[in-house]
């Protein structure tokens, strides 16, 4: 899962319980993650740029697709 946080966590369900792992942090407000064999590939889209920019100014560029290693 990858949402604004500006984390990617993989997600579990395991019966009733949810098992949350954060995989990697710091990202520049994630907005997408795409799983190609055992690499996990998001998006940085820093969309408070897009929806304030009076203050949150201009992005910084260049956009980002970040690769990070998911095991198998």
């Amino acid at each position: 899962m990858a949402e604004g946080g500006g984390t990617l966590d993989r997600v579990s369900v395991e019966g009733d319980k949810v098992v949350i792992e954060t995989l990697r942090d710091g990202l520049a407000e994630p907005t997408a993650v795409a799983k190609v064999r055992q690499m996990a590939w998001v998006t940085e889209g820093q969309l408070s740029h897009l929806f304030d920019p009076a203050a949150n100014g201009p992005p910084r560029l260049l956009f980002r697709i970040t690769g990070v290693p998911i095991g198998p």
